[in-house]
């Protein structure tokens, strides 16, 4: 299949941002190496990306071992690269792990959108692919039916939202950047791209001591 090219931001400001996309996985707080973590394998990642109908496959390089069944995984689409570079497209990072004996999910998500709107239609398949891997739910659109009512404030280009959930607590974070760039014919047009990020935590108690919040 012939590759596609987006014309996305800058190549520097590509790598920064998709550095700062998985870092913010690593940077949690987890389990100690000795603790029978809940954690994700590759064979579960890639299972679950078929199902859900999620382009792109794990990125070998770029997995980080954390400890014992802790691991942090990127998914790239090898079919879109990045202007100007072989690189391909990041699509994904989860991490599976476990914080005083309770389980949480953190993912991230990175793709071109339509508007400066969220459209939850649009990460449909993300919130699924985030849902499925946790389990648990009482299905994997709960997430989605959970925060679909919810909106941007106008003006502003990031957002925060949670919600209780079966047996879960999610929060979404989401992030709104546009930048220049040229249609086929080399006309100025603006390019909008979205970063979501989805973290399932098995209880809000668990939510406030790794987030350090109180509502």
């Amino acid at each position: 299949m012939k590759k596609s090219v987006l014309n996305q931001i800058p190549i520097i400001g590509q790598a920064v941002i998709m550095l700062w996309l998985v870092l913010s996985l690593c940077s949690c707080k987890a389990a100690p190496q000795d603790y029978d973590v809940f954690g994700l394998s590759e064979e579960t990642v890639t299972a679950v990306l078929e199902e859900v109908g999620l382009p792109g496959m794990i990125s070998d390089e770029e997995t980080i071992v954390h400890g014992k069944g802790d691991s942090t995984y990127v998914v790239r689409d090898p079919n879109q690269t990045y202007s100007g570079t072989d690189n391909p497209v990041f699509v994904a990072g989860v991490r599976g792990t476990s914080y005083e004996g309770e389980r949480m999910l953190l993912a991230t998500f990175d793709q071109e959108v339509d508007s400066e709107q969220i459209d939850w239609e649009d990460w449909r398949s993300q919130l699924a692919f985030a849902a499925q891997l946790y389990g648990g739910l009482e299905n994997v659109e709960e997430i989605y039916t959970a925060f679909a009512p919810k909106e941007v404030p106008s003006g502003q280009d990031r957002c925060q939202w949670d919600a209780q959930l079966t047996n879960a607590y999610c929060v979404i974070k989401w992030a709104h950047r546009s930048n220049k760039a040229y249609d086929a014919a080399q006309f100025e047009v603006r390019k909008h791209h979205a970063s979501m990020w989805v973290n399932i935590y098995e209880s809000y108690a668990l939510y406030q001591s790794i987030e350090g919040t109180r509502k």
